[in-house]
């Protein structure tokens, strides 16, 4: 195995170069995937015995390996929220009756993402994964009445949030 000054020395000399290929590899993929490839790249080179006859060549593969594997993750991703999504009811359908233009899944990730981290998760544990109120109250240390008060105040926003959008979309046409 290597040593921890040889490690270092290879991360010091090569993170920066795999990083730039990782980041190309990766594309549009959202978050920190580059970053996490070439993290996993060093671990696993840290605990290779024997160690490989050129660790950079082989730390280059690694990366690019890993990179198409989160590429090939998040296009699986989205086709299980896309196939997730379009199975279930149109719920951010306004309570006045009016009615939205579909939002897109990137629409409903993003107004997703203006919710608190608790809230939201509620929202999806009821909604994509069918979870009661008190299965959701289970996880959370929650009672079943605050998980269902977070959850409506969760639609509430959503709803405002895609009211929102559609009046702003109405205005530019």
């Amino acid at each position: 195995m290597l040593s921890s000054a040889e490690l270092s020395r290879l991360w010091d000399t090569h993170a920066a170069a795999l990083l730039l290929m990782a980041r190309g590899r990766c594309g549009r993929v959202a978050g920190t995937e580059a970053e996490d490839c070439v993290q996993e790249a060093f671990i696993r080179l840290a605990t290779q015995d024997p160690v490989p006859n050129d660790p950079a060549a082989w730390l280059m593969r690694v990366v690019c390996n890993a990179a198409i594997d989160a590429i090939r993750m998040q296009h699986r991703r989205v086709h299980r929220e896309a196939q997730a999504s379009n199975a279930r009811p149109a719920w951010l359908q306004p309570a006045d009756g009016t009615t939205l233009d579909a939002p897109s899944s990137d629409e409903i990730q993003r107004a997703l993402l203006l919710l608190d981290d608790v809230t939201r998760d509620i929202v999806v544990a009821h909604l994509w994964n069918d979870m009661t109120f008190r299965q959701i109250a289970e996880v959370f240390d929650i009672s079943s009445a605050t998980a269902h008060r977070k959850y409506e105040a969760g639609i509430a926003a959503l709803r405002s949030v895609m009211k929102t959008r559609t009046e702003s979309n109405a205005h530019e046409r």
